[in-house]
Parts: C-alpha cells; sequence; structure tokens
C-alpha cells in the first residue's frame, strides 16, 4: 500500500509543517504531507510548502461574498489535493460542515491545553497559556482531537499532560507546549497510519 496522504491546514507561521516536513524526509514515516491549505495570504506556511515542492492552496475569506462560498472553495482545493487525512496546524479558521462531514473522522486537530480547558473560540497561540496561567492550573498540556464544524469540540483521541512550574512565564510554557506538541503530532500520526495500514 502506498503512504497516507496528508494535507495540512495552517494560518500561520509554518513552523510544525517544516518540522513534520523534516520528519518525513529523515525518518520515511507511513504518511506524507502532499498539500498545504491556507486562508492567509501572509502565512509562512505557504512558503514552507513551496520551498519542499508541495501543492499548496491560499483561500482568503476577504475574496468570497459568503461563508458558504468560502467554504466551498475550501472543499474544491482539499478535492484538488485528493489527501486521505486532514490535519490543522494553527489554523484559525472554523471549518465547514460539509468538510468536516466528508472527513469525519479524517481530520484531526492539535490543540495546546488539556481540553476541554481552555478551548473555544479564540483560544489559539499564546492567549491559551495566558488563559491556563491566569487560572493557576498546576498543568497543562496537548490534546489531539476530531474536528467537527465546533471549536475545539470533536472527540478527544491523544493527550499529553505537562507539570506546570508556578515559575514560568507565559512565554516559557508556551515554548514547552510547543516542542511537546511537535512530537506528540507525530506520534500520532504514526499510530494512526499503523493502524490503518494504508490508504483505502
Amino acid at each position: 500500500m502506498g503512504k497516507v496522504r496528508l494535507t495540512v491546514f495552517a494560518s500561520g507561521f509554518g513552523s510544525t509543517l517544516e518540522y513534520l516536513l523534516k520528519y518525513e524526509k529523515r525518518e520515511k514515516p507511513k504518511w506524507r504531507v502532499i498539500g498545504v491549505v491556507s486562508d492567509n495570504p501572509s502565512a509562512r506556511a505557504l512558503k514552507v510548502a513551496e520551498d519542499y515542492g508541495i501543492q499548496h492552496a491560499l483561500i482568503s475569506r476577504r475574496e468570497y461574498l459568503t461563508a458558504g462560498d468560502f467554504d466551498k472553495a475550501i472543499l474544491r482545493a482539499v478535492h484538488a489535493q485528493r489527501p486521505d487525512i486532514i490535519f490543522l496546524l494553527g489554523y484559525l479558521k472554523m471549518i465547514g460542515s460539509d468538510l468536516t462531514q466528508e472527513f469525519a473522522g479524517r481530520m484531526f486537530n492539535s490543540h495546546p491545553s488539556l481540553l476541554p480547558k481552555h478551548g473555544g473560540k479564540g483560544m489559539f497561540g499564546r492567549a491559551v497559556h495566558d488563559s491556563v496561567v491566569r487560572a493557576g492550573d498546576f498543568e497543562s498540556g496537548v490534546t489531539i482531537h476530531e474536528v467537527n464544524d465546533r471549536y475545539d469540540d470533536g472527540r478527544t483521541l491523544l493527550q499529553q499532560r505537562v507539570p506546570i512550574n508556578p515559575a514560568w512565564s507565559v512565554e516559557e510554557l508556551e515554548e514547552k507546549i510547543k516542542a511537546i506538541e511537535k512530537e506528540l503530532i507525530v506520534v500520532f500520526l504514526n499510530n494512526y497510519c499503523s493502524r490503518r495500514g494504508g490508504p483505502a
């Protein structure tokens, strides 16, 4: 069987995308990144995809009159890439129900907290870690979950807990979580592809 085809959705810098591509080149896993979709013209993730010769699509919400038209454009971009699975890596737009239904059980997101705590609309990036620190939590972590048409609401598939040092700043917590998140995504993808046994 061939490798599991993975499309990445990304809105930002693309550091985790780059981490996956370097891992893929080095370790030759059972999955491969075949496409990138972004909503942000300034996303470095698009440049990362270009540098690695990977198909990529920019679908900006500003170019569409309605959310429905935007969702249809996203769906067309995904169909053009023909992935087996989709992984959201810092993608900030809500995913339309047509795509979540088509990829039910095959679309995943990584969130930098122990969901359901510190999730939902507006909870991304440093805002999550600021919320954790302000809450005085003794631990944080990473949650990998299925994606549905509500923010951070899909079924939890994998979590890793991280004890918090009370002396850490928000920035220090963010760096700790980022490093663990990259590794956990690789663990998840390897485990998923081993269970799946390749594309259908």
